[in-house]
C-alpha cells in the first residue's frame, strides 16, 4: 500500500508540474518575448535604414521561433509578420497574418495583412482585407498613406457593400 501511494504521489506531483508548465510558465515566457519582441520591432520601425532594421528583425524572428507553433497569440503571430515584413519575406508575414486572423480577427490584422498583400502585388486580396479591415474600424482605413486607394476602400464600405455584407462576405470565407 505505501508503493501505490509513492507512485500515486510521483503521479500527481509530474502532472501539477507539467499543467504548471503549460498553463503558467510558457504563457508567462511568451509574454515576456513578445513584450521584448515589441520594443525592439518599434526600435527597428523607427530607423529607416534596412542594414539597422534587418537584423534587429532577424534576432525578433528567432525569439517568436520557439513559440510561433508551440503557444500562437494573435499579438505574437502579429509580431512575426511585422518582423518578416521588415526582412522582405512578404509570403512568410502573409502567413502569420492570415494565421492571426483565424486565431481572432481584428482590423489592425486585417489591415497589415492587405498591406502586405498590396507589398507583394496582389492588389485584388489586398483590397479585400483593407475592405474587412476597414468594416471592423474605419480609422485604419483613414491613416493610410495612399490616398487613391483610401477613398475607393471608403466608397465601397459606404456605398456598395456596407459593413454587414462585408463582415458577411468575410464570416462565409472563414467558414470554408
Amino acid at each position: 500500500m505505501p508503493l501505490i501511494r509513492a507512485i500515486a504521489s510521483v503521479v500527481v506531483i509530474g502532472l501539477a508540474v507539467a499543467a504548471f508548465l503549460t498553463f503558467v510558465y510558457t504563457p508567462y515566457e511568451c509574454s515576456v518575448v513578445e513584450h521584448e519582441v515589441s520594443l525592439r520591432s518599434d526600435r527597428a520601425m523607427m530607423h529607416g535604414d534596412p542594414l539597422f532594421r534587418a537584423p534587429l528583425a532577424r534576432h525578433n524572428l528567432e525569439s517568436l521561433a520557439p513559440f510561433r507553433d508551440r503557444y500562437p497569440t494573435v499579438n505574437l503571430l502579429m509580431l512575426d509578420g511585422w518582423n518578416r515584413r521588415m526582412v522582405d519575406d512578404l509570403p512568410g508575414a502573409e502567413q502569420s497574418y492570415q494565421r492571426a486572423i483565424a486565431l481572432g480577427a481584428r482590423a489592425e490584422t486585417f489591415v497589415e495583412l492587405g498591406l502586405t498583400q498590396l507589398d507583394a502585388g496582389k492588389t485584388d486580396a489586398a483590397f479585400q482585407s483593407l475592405l474587412a479591415g476597414g468594416a471592423f474600424d474605419k480609422s485604419f482605413i483613414l491613416e493610410l498613406p495612399y490616398s487613391s486607394l483610401k477613398e475607393e476602400l471608403l466608397t465601397t464600405l459606404q456605398e456598395r457593400d456596407g459593413y454587414e455584407q462585408v463582415l458577411r462576405r468575410w464570416k462565409k470565407d472563414c467558414v470554408q
